[in-house]
């Protein structure tokens, strides 16, 4: 079998052949630039697309225009089609269709009569069913056309070379500001807001009076986008910076108002929406919500426009505020929205560039100005052709027999040019040295004038019956005015005064008008959203937690002080088998985190949380957390105020089998409405399971102080305690517990650095301890006033209370600082009368606690009516409880707290 690849040619390479690689980059970059250049980017100077341009062309040279009636508009796409735009008609259409929206243009530019679509996102008729013509708005982009030679340099074949087009339109106004222009080319995009007209030309102007103006003086005449929609711009800032660079994000909202019924119901009603907007779109998303459940206290979302205007109409229920829903709508819907500002277009140079607000109406002040140059130019040229041809009839009615004889003799046209040129005319025996020298001032009267062979020629291609009635002091008059035009236009092309004198006539015509009143407000300051923290009136409250999870908020000022012992009051009602657990002294405004057992933390307002009286009984926490499994043994533990992030703050996960984890507090800022693992708690094998006890929020200045079951604690610094980057950690030893004995919680309180002889003295009358020298010599030390100081900044108290209502305060300096994974120190000396620890609880002289039992019973106190005490002794007597009941959990109101009473 012979071989198969000597059966394969080879292909020689030749000097000019390229790689597969470069001919795709070349071919790519030519066909990135096609549609950067002739699709996706508007230009400058004119403001329009190539599609935009050939629409309002090819209309005007179908006589499309605003002055003549409505025409088919396949007609016009089909000219378009079919002379300058090769591509499908769809895209033709949607062009003129959007054109001819005044809810997307600033100036509509289609006059269109039909089904041109809605702002409600409804597609326009067919084209074959709707008319448009030109707008009168249309008419200063177009209406110099006719004005500039033929053959200038923008006007170029079209793609079949058989008709001529222009690359640019002599626009008299910066339409690209004005009606903006949207686009998505190969690898960029254009998004340029509308504007006021009226803003617009005064701006522009400004800027040719003072060519050096700054963004922030152009805007005392250019206030901001003017979005045919309306609405509202919050925020000065954000126009600034985007016309200063050409990129920047405008927030937009919709204008509303609530209105109250005789009734005293509350309603939205919306009048403008953001630009872009979808009104049906909108309105559905509004009702979305409401039938979800996101938005409550809504009983109807109508939408109620007509012709008249646009209104959208949101009823609230009388016990719903009405501020809440709106900023709900705000937040969940486009009522509020942004417009993305991205300035690329292209300009005189063909190339795609960025512009802020300053470059662009200097791009289009220039290109203006180069038009009204070639405007008059081109008209001077006309003007000087047709006043030679104004005094060779002038001349020829000086001696008209005698030139209708020579052309009648002549052999033929040349020969009759000929003839006439040879004739002499005296300019001083008639007032043609008077018209010459009006014609020519600088020149002097020649002995004989001569006609010219163009002046020659122009008599002879007359009628004889046109030279016969031409009147002389008729033709006289002609050239005069003929020569004051002219003077005219010769002192705009010489005189860039006059030009720009021009320049302005007819932008305050434009002005004058087309020019309306503006249409979006502009706020120099965001509106903030309310949120319902705004809507709810800041008070001190407790929050009281039941083992089956019933919770509740009561106000502080619901819990009178009594003295110590006293019986307490009614408190939480509860059911069989139930009791408190847990309590808190808070602000209704604060963030709560609820930690569970399994070590997952979930967030909630407190003031989201039922408030009730002393005696109920609050809600199942379900009802807010319906993702607890309560079923399957899951129930919260922990609730905490949420640290800010910008404290520094630092999180101390307890668990029950002593274990401690340090993380950062701002990690736990954002949880999702299911919650989030905030520790993993791992068993291990011959001990008890895991559960997470308590959340300490802590700095690095703090010390941790741990409580166990068995009536010891340890304290050891923060800052022996790494922090944890992740959640998956179960963190490390916090203390060493005895058999049968568990973590009852924890607290943080000042780190000292006090000696152990120092804390001593603290206590010791006069605060003296004693001291022994290197050589043996003990003397009694004084503690001086900054150590005094110094100590009594960081003292704290600790209370102590047991399940029968005993408890006693004390010191902070009675705790010694040891290292994490000790066994702790003895705290109390408990037995059968004052029973086993509930808890402990760090307290200031001016706070008060509030004691609750298993049967719901609260008594709230004055911690100083508590006496200070050794930390080894049992304490006295705090709450006077009934037999069989216990005490189960204790709350700190803290001095601040009381004072908002």
């Amino acid at each position: 079998m012979s071989d198969t690849t000597d059966a394969i040619p080879v292909v020689p390479v030749h000097a000019g052949t390229i790689s597969f690689a470069e001919e795709m980059k070349d071919s790519y970059l030519a066909y990135a630039m096609s549609v950067i250049i002739s699709r996706a980017l508007p230009d400058v100077r004119d403001g329009l697309k190539p599609v935009h341009r050939r629409i309002l062309f090819g209309m005007r040279e179908s006589g499309f225009t605003h002055d003549r009636p409505y025409r088919k508009s396949a007609r016009a796409v089909g000219d378009v089609m079919g002379k300058y735009h090769p591509h499908g008609d769809s895209s033709i259409y949607d062009a003129m269709v959007r054109m001819a929206q005044p809810w997307n243009n600033s100036v509509v530019l289609i006059d269109g009569q039909g089904n041109f679509g809605s702002i409600d996102g409804d597609s326009p008729a067919a084209m074959r069913y709707t008319e448009a013509r030109l707008a009168r708005g249309a008419t200063p982009l177009i209406a110099d056309l006719s004005a500039l030679p033929p053959d200038r340099a923008d006007m170029v074949p079209n793609y079949d070379e058989s008709e001529r087009e222009p690359l640019v339109l002599p626009a008299r106004y910066p339409n690209l500001l004005v009606n903006g222009g949207a686009g998505i080319a190969v690898g960029m995009a254009t998004n340029i807001p509308t504007h006021n007209l009226g803003e617009v030309i005064d701006g522009t102007i400004a800027m040719m009076e003072n060519p050096f103006i700054t963004v922030q003086e152009m805007m005392q005449h250019i206030k901001g986008p003017d979005f045919p929609t309306g609405g509202v711009i919050h925020g000065s800032e954000n126009v600034l910076r985007a016309y200063e660079t050409g990129r920047g994000s405008i927030p937009l909202c919709g204008v509303y108002e609530i209105q109250t019924s005789k009734s005293a119901r509350e309603s939205i009603v919306i009048t403008e929406i953001p630009f872009n907007v979808c009104k049906a779109t909108l309105v559905e998303s509004m009702g979305a919500l409401v039938n979800s459940g996101e938005i409550q206290g809504v009983t109807a979302v109508r939408d109620e426009s007509d012709r008249k205007g646009m209104r959208i109409v949101v009823d609230v229920r009388r016990d719903t505020d009405a501020r809440l829903v709106l900023n709900l709508l705000r937040k969940h819907t486009s009522l509020d929205s942004s417009f993305a500002v991205n300035a690329v277009c292209v300009d005189a140079s063909r190339r795609p560039i960025t512009m802020g607000l300053l470059e662009m109406l200097a791009h289009f002040i220039e290109f203006r100005r180069k038009t009204i140059f070639e405007r008059s130019d081109y008209k001077l040229g006309k003007l000087r052709d047709r006043m030679l041809l104004q005094v060779a009839l002038f001349v020829a009615t000086l001696n008209l027999d005698e030139v209708v004889r020579r052309i009648r003799s002549a052999r033929d046209r040349s020969h009759a040019e000929e003839l006439l040129m040879q004739m002499d005319f005296d300019p001083r025996a008639s007032r043609l040295g008077e018209l010459l020298l009006k014609v020519e001032p600088d020149e002097e009267l020649p002995a004989v004038y001569r006609l010219t062979p163009p002046q020659a020629e122009a008599i002879v291609r007359q009628r004889l019956s046109f030279l016969a009635a031409v009147e002389q002091d008729a033709v006289y008059q002609d050239i005069e005015a003929a020569l004051e035009e002219i003077r005219y236009h010769e002192g705009i092309v010489s005189d860039p005064d006059k030009l720009d004198a021009l320049m302005k006539e007819e932008l305050l015509a434009i002005k004058q008008a087309h020019g309306v009143p503006r249409r979006t407000r502009i706020l120099t300051e965001d509106i903030k959203l309310l949120t319902q923290d705004d809507l709810v009136e800041e008070k001190a409250v407790i929050l009281t937690m039941t083992a089956r999870n019933y919770v509740k908020l009561t106000p502080v000022d619901a819990f009178r002080e009594q003295g110590r012992g006293g019986k307490g009051r009614a408190g939480m009602a509860t059911r069989d088998n139930d009791f408190v657990i847990a309590s808190l002294a808070c602000s209704n405004k604060d963030t709560l985190l609820l930690f569970t057992n399994r070590g997952v933390v979930h967030q909630l307002k407190a003031y989201e949380i039922v408030e009730a009286a002393p005696a109920a009984r609050g809600m199942p926490v379900v009802q807010y957390l319906p993702e607890l499994d309560m079923a399957g043994g899951e129930f919260i533990t922990t609730v905490m105020v949420q640290p800010e992030d910008d404290s520094g703050a630092s999180m101390v996960f307890v668990t029950s089998t002593g274990d401690v984890r340090r993380s950062e507090a701002k990690a736990f800022s954002s949880i999702r409405r299911n919650g989030k693992i905030a520790i993993r708690l791992q068993e291990s094998a011959g001990e008890p399971a895991p559960s997470l006890v308590t959340v300490i929020p802590c700095t690095e200045a703090d010390d941790i102080v741990l409580y166990t079951s068995n009536a010891k604690a340890i304290r050891f610094p923060v800052a022996d305690l790494r922090v944890f980057s992740g959640r998956e950690s179960s963190g490390v030893r916090g203390v060493r517990l005895a058999k049968d004995a568990r973590v009852l919680g924890g607290s943080a309180i000042p780190h000292v650095t006090a000696t152990t002889a120092q804390r001593y003295a603290w206590f010791a009358p006069g605060k003296t301890y004693s001291e022994t020298s290197e050589e043996g010599v003990t003397t009694e030390t004084r503690l001086d006033a900054d150590m005094i100081a110094s100590m009594a900044s960081d003292e704290r108290f600790i209370m102590t209370v047991t399940e029968n209502g005993f408890g006693k305060r004390f010191s902070s300096h009675d705790l010694r600082i040891s290292a994490r994974g000790g066994q702790g120190v003895e705290i109390g000396r408990f037995g059968p009368v004052t029973g086993p620890l509930v808890g402990c609880r760090v307290v200031g002289e001016d706070d008060s606690i509030t004691l609750v039992t298993d049967k719901g019973k609260t008594i709230r106190l004055r911690a100083s009516d508590v006496r200070k005490t050794q930390r080894a002794g049992r304490g006295v007597t705090l709450f006077d409880i009934a037999k069989g009941e216990k005490i189960v959990d204790i709350a700190v109101i803290t001095g601040s707290q009381a004072e908002e009473e």
